[in-house]
């Protein structure tokens, strides 16, 4: 079955272009792990992590974004792997920056 992988993406996102997907798709993230951290998990760690992969130790951090929630596209599809590694690295730098401390300041500096 043949599909057009920015099509999809820019549906998904509800935006014009798979570049403006892969921000969409970032921003949400990044709100996730603040409802996480704030709001669903406060008080367990969560705003101490300063990595993506320390996010799984408190929740399944695969699912941030939508990926898992009505993702329409195919994990083994090359284009879509790019875009979600993309996300999560993207995730990942902004934890090392202390995006998370700058976004949830209540919870972190509590």
């Amino acid at each position: 079955m043949s599909f057009n992988f920015n099509k999809l993406v820019c549906e998904f996102y509800k935006t014009a272009t798979a570049a403006e997907a892969l921000a969409a798709a970032v921003e949400r993230m990044k709100r996730e792990v603040v409802e996480e951290a704030t709001v669903h998990r406060p008080g367990q760690g969560i705003d101490l992590c300063t990595t993506f992969s320390q996010l799984h130790d408190h929740f399944d951090a695969n699912e941030l974004g939508g990926f898992c929630d009505g993702w329409p596209l195919k994990t083994d599809d090359d284009d879509c792997v790019r875009f979600v590694n993309a996300a999560q690295d993207a995730v990942h730098r902004w934890l090392q920056a202390g995006g998370l401390a700058a976004d949830a300041p209540v919870i972190v500096n509590a």
